[in-house]
């Protein structure tokens, strides 16, 4: 037994009101061993909201609960600074919420990252149990499916799927197998992604580049340009244009001029301190559009859902103030952010990151 995987286990605390109790909960190998079970390892972190979602609407399914004791858990704070940090560092994982498999001799069994709805978790959990690798159930569906649809779906969990687990230049290889039978059809566009997150991270930035931009010029809805962004700036940055992503920023907004393109740049420019008259100008649009969304400007009549959501857009409002150094507007947008969410510790954290510049 891996003696740095008995020493790290021992970090999982899980209160109660988070899991079930008869779930969730403190874990050694020694009962790993006993109980003969496959295992899974639940990655998340305190400001993850579809880490909370999966938590509270996912795990806490009857159903879901019965599948899940199947199964030896473990879960693992992403927030923790030492052992969750080298426990996260061991098994590969660099975003939340993330499950990883493995089988009852300790093997990789599946990777999965993201939220997934009841249904999807279900079926992960059941085809999981079988400890029968990933790669291999894909593989065996993929050389069973007829259908050009479902043959690019199957590519694309395969592709990811390797991916995920560390084994990039695979995945890079079967995509440059398969995209020749897929490219310019309908469906393509994922590939397109994926070529270019592949290469990002072999830590080939200039490629990542190339292939992203090929990916966003051919995007046709904003969810699909946005699902290149964040690599094709992050590539940017890395190559030394961080400037880039302004220009991707207003793009962004020229083709899809919405609360979340207004708002992206206005956060990012606050951050980053730079095109501060513009930022402003886009936030106060993104709140325009939002109120017009919400079918009022009166935060009274607004759903909880809607006021968190308002408070956020605000805080990017108080966020260019404050980059403007002008204080005292951010500090009263700050109050009217805590009207909204007053239990926001973030939130009372600026409020009073701002008042001290007063």
């Amino acid at each position: 037994m891996n003696s740095m995987y008995k020493n790290l286990v021992f970090l999982v605390v899980v209160s109660s009101n988070l899991f079930a109790a008869n779930q969730w909960q403190n874990s050694n190998f020694d009962k790993i061993e006993q109980d003969n079970k496959a295992i899974i390892f639940f990655f998340h972190a305190s400001w993850c909201s579809w880490c909370h979602k999966l938590k509270d609407e996912v795990f806490s399914d009857k159903e879901v609960q019965k599948e899940l004791s199947k199964y030896h858990l473990v879960s693992v704070d992403g927030d923790d600074k030492k052992e969750g940090t080298k426990l996260k560092k061991k098994l590969g994982v660099s975003v939340f919420p993330t499950l990883v498999y493995q089988d009852s001799n300790r093997g990789l069994i599946d990777f999965a990252t993201g939220y997934k709805d009841k249904s999807s978790l279900l079926k992960e959990l059941e085809e999981n149990l079988t400890e029968i690798r990933v790669f291999e159930r894909l593989e065996q569906k993929l050389k069973m499916a007829k259908d050009f649809q479902t043959q690019l779906s199957l590519s694309i969990d395969l592709i990811d799927k390797k991916s995920n687990m560390g084994f990039v230049k695979d995945a890079l290889d079967l995509l440059n197998k398969v995209q020749p039978k897929f490219d310019y059809r309908e469906g393509s566009f994922d590939l397109r992604v994926l070529k270019g997150s592949l290469y990002y991270k072999l830590k080939d930035y200039k490629k990542a580049v190339l292939y992203m931009r090929v990916a966003i010029e051919s995007a046709k809805t904003e969810k699909e340009y946005r699902s290149c962004t964040r690599t094709l700036i992050r590539a940017y940055n890395k190559i030394g244009k961080k400037e880039k992503r302004f220009e991707i920023y207003q793009k962004a907004i020229d083709l899809y001029p919405s609360v979340r393109t207004y708002n992206s740049f206005a956060w990012t420019a606050s951050q980053k301190k730079k095109h501060l008259e513009k930022a402003l100008i886009y936030v106060n649009k993104a709140i325009e559009k939002l109120d017009q969304e919400n079918g009022s400007s009166i935060d009274s009549d607004l759903s909880k859902k809607q006021q968190k959501r308002k408070a956020g857009i605000l805080d990017t409002l108080a966020e260019v103030h404050y980059a403007k150094k002008s204080y005292l507007k951010a500090y009263e947008v700050s109050q009217w952010i805590l009207k909204l969410n007053p239990k926001s510790k973030s939130y009372l954290k600026k409020n009073k990151k701002y008042k001290k510049k007063l």
